[in-house]
């Protein structure tokens, strides 16, 4: 499989698909992902279908966990269960450099690279975050493989449902019916 990467430019984070849902069936997606400074403490979640493993390669990573936060230098393996509440940043000013393994693939790999499609095109036009539609789309596509611990799903479900004709004529859902890296509904 030929490598491709993808950036975010709001965090500097960076990651690099070394395989793809096409390799081995789809079991597995390995990555490797760097973070590039300090980074913010993302939101928490977790993965009700996948398992995730991760090999810190260099620098300091900080996990946080539902009721603790581990720091993890090179040479530590993170495994988080699936339906594990869990956010993870780099813990210093330098590049942290992680392996990601995440198992089965399903469609995580399309997820990432429509996130960071999505933010890059947010930051080009002097925005900081995703649009409240835009999370309220992306949390309802792709609850099979990414939920936010807050709201519950069934807000998200509620919300999707209540605002799905403002969605569906808003720019955030026409502009990226059809992107780069597969359907956004």
């Amino acid at each position: 499989m030929q490598e491709t990467s993808i950036r975010n430019l709001l965090t500097g984070q960076e990651i690099k698909f070394l395989s793809g849902p096409a390799f081995a069936g789809g079991d597995k997606l390995w990555m490797e992902m760097a973070f590039n400074g300090i980074g913010e403490p993302p939101p928490m979640h977790f993965h009700p279908l996948q398992e995730e493993r991760f090999t810190v390669l260099s620098g300091y990573l900080v996990v946080r966990f539902s009721d603790q936060v581990v720091e993890y230098r090179a040479g530590d393996v993170i495994e988080i269960p699936r339906n594990t509440p869990h956010g993870m940043w780099n813990g210093y000013d330098g590049r942290t450099v992680v392996n990601w393994e995440v198992f089965p693939a399903m469609r995580a790999e399309v997820f990432f690279k429509e996130v960071f499609e999505m933010v890059n095109d947010r930051y080009s036009q002097q925005l900081n975050d995703l649009g409240f539609l835009q999370k309220i789309v992306l949390a309802n596509k792709y609850s099979s493989e990414f939920r936010l611990v807050k709201p519950p799903m069934w807000l998200v479900k509620l919300l999707y449902g209540v605002m799905w004709p403002v969605i569906w004529f808003s720019q955030a859902v026409n502009k990226y019916k059809k992107p780069r890296y597969g359907a956004f509904m």
